[in-house]
């Protein structure tokens, strides 16, 4: 009986001391398991230029339409990034490479809507059969408004031009640009699909469902895909979207692969659900989704119902995996977030929860009176600022931004450090009379220099709610104009 005993005691023991020694790996393993979405990536499929089966329909040297006088590289082509639970992502791509090229490896990856370039060019073969998808990729008129960006508001300028081709040419990298998803998957336009995605996951506890995941995948495979293509031999990529390639760019920066470069995402808050689910409460308030249409997509879900789906095991496990939030100490990548004010998906102030807590290598805009949109002059300046910050080592301005606040009157001081030419510090701001500012229409006063900082006042309404925050403009030969600004401070009324 002693022997049994005293055997059971050296089992538990060694048991004990083999944990003891061990959990540093059992954390890593736990973390890597659950906190973040690396497991989630097969990075040597994704890596796999065999997998890629690229058709291309062109290659050639012609007159750039956006820089005359100048020449650049059109190459379009069509290539698989994966197979996800049975569908087959099969992308068309446009890239463009200044002519006579010989740069060190960095590109720009753009991923649009699948309707951004029109419904005729998503059609594509996969497995040697034709996915059909012109017919089924047609835009719904009450969807119109999210697909009309071919052309920048207030100006002439084609939006894939500036962005891709001209962008390009200016600062000598290839750009490409691509529809992420490619076309409907599983029958469901891409806000639907992330809905079933979601409640997939939550049923089975397979969190590969969640639909974010093949975006960011196909984002990952599109470097693999300008590696293989000859005078362009990708190293490190920059990537860019909105909306739902918005939070899988995201993603992407838990994956691991040391080829992200940076990270720019539009028409989303950043990360930290459980405080956007917060904002967009006391914004909304129970029962309003945000948008004017109906999808089963999260962010199209009143906060009460979203909340309800993830306030469960399956979907703390999603939070776990792919909010940037809980895994930001991991972020080394450069990120940048942008956001238009009025955004229909989000309360104001929803990126408060991670850019003021996320370090490193960050910037955030917030472009006054935009709704759901990666177009705007502001956007595409920003683009260039980002490629030329992350491949050129621009420097990004900062800026500090404190109030000193009387019964009619808030003053707003702005602290404000460039490198660069500082053009202008303008300090936006509006009046509203609740807490839903979808609608709210946003002024500007331009900030004086005193004793060093910059300054303006705000008057107070009676009754009325005021949020602010400071833009600065800044210019460098790499990458032109610059904005970056502050985040939003809300006073309530008093």
């Amino acid at each position: 009986m002693k022997k049994a005993l005293f055997t059971i005691i050296i089992f538990v023991t060694c048991i004990a001391l083999t944990l003891f020694l061990a959990r540093g790996a059992i954390k890593d393993y736990l973390s890597y398991r659950f906190i973040g979405p690396a497991s989630y990536f097969d990075l040597d499929e994704i890596k796999d230029q065999s997998t890629l089966d690229v058709e291309v329909k062109q290659d050639k040297v012609v007159d750039s339409q956006s820089r005359p006088g100048e020449k650049v590289r059109v190459i379009k082509l069509s290539f698989t990034s994966q197979n996800w639970h049975g569908s087959f992502w099969r992308h068309p791509a446009t890239i463009y490479v200044p002519a006579n090229y010989q740069g060190e490896g960095n590109v720009g990856i753009i991923a649009t809507n699948r309707a951004f370039k029109g419904q005729n060019e998503t059609g594509s073969t996969s497995q040697g059969k034709e996915n059909n998808s012109a017919e089924s990729n047609a835009v719904p008129e009450h969807l119109r408004h999210l697909f009309d960006r071919q052309k920048i508001p207030d100006t002439e300028l084609n939006t894939e031009a500036e962005y891709a081709e001209g962008t390009a040419i200016d600062l000598k990298l290839p750009i490409m640009i691509f529809p992420n998803p490619p076309t409907l998957i599983f029958d469901k336009d891409e806000s639907n699909l992330m809905g079933y995605g979601l409640q997939m996951a939550i049923k089975t506890f397979d969190l590969s469902w969640v639909g974010y995941v093949p975006i960011a995948t196909s984002y990952l495979k599109a470097i693999t895909l300008l590696e293989s293509i000859e005078g362009i031999e990708a190293k490190k990529a920059v990537i860019m979207g909105c909306s739902k390639r918005g939070f899988a760019s995201s993603i992407a920066l838990g994956a691991g692969d040391e080829r992200l470069a940076g990270v720019m995402a539009t028409c989303y808050y950043g990360g930290n659900v459980l405080y956007d689910i917060m904002r967009k409460f006391e914004s909304f308030g129970t029962g309003v989704g945000g948008p004017a249409v109906e999808r089963d997509g999260p962010a199209f879900q009143p906060a009460d119902k979203l909340l309800a789906k993830m306030n469960g095991p399956a979907g703390n496990l999603v939070t776990m995996a792919f909010d940037p939030y809980l895994w930001r100490k991991k972020i080394n990548t450069p990120y940048f977030v942008a956001l238009g004010t009025n955004d229909e998906f989000f309360g104001l102030g929803a990126p408060n929860g991670m850019m003021s807590e996320l370090k490193g290598d960050k910037a955030f805009l917030y472009i006054d009176n935009l709704r759901h949109s990666w177009v705007s002059k502001k956007h595409l300046h920003s683009w260039r600022t980002w490629l030329a910050h992350v491949f050129y080592d621009r420097k990004l301005p900062t800026v500090e931004v404190k109030s000193e606040e009387s019964e009619s009157a808030i003053n707003v001081v702005a602290n404000v450090s460039s490198s660069n030419t500082l053009k202008q510090v303008r300090l936006y701001y509006s009046v509203n009379s609740s807490l839903d500012w979808r609608e709210a229409k946003w002024q500007v006063k331009s900030m004086e220099m005193v004793d060093g900082q910059f300054q303006a006042d705000l008057d107070r309404v009676v009754g009325k709610n005021i949020a602010y925050y400071v833009e600065v403009e800044d210019f460098h030969d790499k990458g032109g104009i610059g904005y970056l600004s502050s985040l939003v401070t809300i006073e309530r009324a008093k």
